[in-house]
């Protein structure tokens, strides 16, 4: 229970697409988990694997760490290669990339 409210609440943060609450909800959704990587989600709760994975991803790019978010959705795409969500999302994060280098 405690678990999930604390992914739900960090979930919620990120969501919010303000930054210190970004930053607060990324906070959270890895430590509900109190581990040392996210790698070891997969190991704890390969479902919630996934979704740690995928917000993690949203979160970073929310906050333009286009690097991180990638590396997130590669995780997710590592456990999950047939997934269409991240799939979309790791082509919209790419994108974003090459327009911030054509704008810089």
């Amino acid at each position: 229970p405690k678990l999930d409210a604390s992914f739900a609440y960090g979930w919620g943060l990120i969501r919010s697409g303000q930054t210190a609450n970004v930053r607060k909800g990324l906070g959270l959704l890895q430590g509900s988990f109190a581990i040392q990587t996210f790698q070891e989600i997969a190991l704890v709760d390969p479902k919630r694997a996934r979704e740690v994975y995928f917000f993690s991803a949203v979160g970073h790019s929310t906050l333009s760490d286009y690097k991180t978010a990638i590396r997130f959705i590669d995780m997710l795409l590592d456990i999950e290669p047939d997934n269409s969500q991240a799939i979309e999302l790791k082509q919209e994060i790419e994108s974003k990339m090459k327009r911030g280098r054509s704008q810089g």
